[in-house]
């Protein structure tokens, strides 16, 4: 039975691909099994999610629509990341801190100004949710959005098309860069699974944590040599 965390902790990762097929060859690398994903429609990307334990990967990919300089915010900032790092073919982009009570929530995001709007159930997790600080991630990239799922004990990997395949078995973590003082000012700590170093790159890397060992996708790290990179 897995159970969410009661302090806040990472909820999912968002990569931008440049492509499905780059997904495809990533995940089969890693050994990973995607779930469901979607077409969002005039927004550039499209998304295919891979639940991992009790958190998710967010993997999105152009669909075909063209997105211009005054497109959205998201798009453009896949866009540019991918622009940054030729060399990779996937690359972390944002992520989300979930909440296990709607007060904690809404507490740091009313502080920075952030609306928290009720999102009603959605593919592919088909769970309803409150959205907090959408958008600081966009000028400063080591802030997360700020999630709660309003139907515990809705787990986000639960993906409604995937039946009864179940998450990738697992772990996530997270390792982001920014200015020390930001993280722990905007939500009160490091949230669960993150951890922070100077600079302000936003997200540098995702690890996934199977059974045994670790592997990374995103930038490079000095890790130590027992640790398996797969820097896609």
């Amino acid at each position: 039975m897995r159970t969410l965390a009661s302090v806040p902790a990472l909820d999912h990762v968002v990569l931008a691909a440049r492509s499905l097929d780059d997904i495809d060859a990533a995940l089969a690398g890693l050994g990973l099994t995607a779930g469901s994903g979607r077409a969002i429609p005039g927004a550039g990307p499209s998304n295919r999610m891979v639940p991992v334990g009790t958190r998710l990967l967010e993997l999105h990919y152009p669909e075909g629509t063209p997105v211009a300089n005054d497109g959205p915010p998201c798009a453009l900032a896949q866009r540019h990341a991918l622009q940054a790092h030729p060399e990779l073919t996937l690359v972390p982009v944002a992520f989300v801190v979930r909440y296990p009570a709607e007060d904690s929530l809404r507490a740091p995001s009313g502080q920075a100004g952030y609306p928290v709007p009720e999102m009603p159930p959605e593919p592919p997790n088909g769970g309803a949710y409150l959205l907090g600080g959408l958008g600081a991630g966009f000028e400063r990239p080591w802030l997360p959005a700020l999630i709660h799922w309003t139907q515990p004990p809705h787990l986000p990997p639960t993906l409604v098309d995937d039946h009864d395949r179940g998450p990738n078995e697992g772990r996530l973590t997270l390792d982001a860069s920014g200015p020390p003082d930001e993280l722990p000012a905007w939500r009160g700590s490091v949230p669960e699974g993150v951890t922070v170093e100077e600079g302000g790159a936003g997200p540098l890397r995702v690890w996934i944590h199977p059974s045994e060992g670790a592997q990374a996708v995103g930038l490079p790290s000095a890790g130590t040599q027992d640790v398996r990179r797969a820097h896609w």
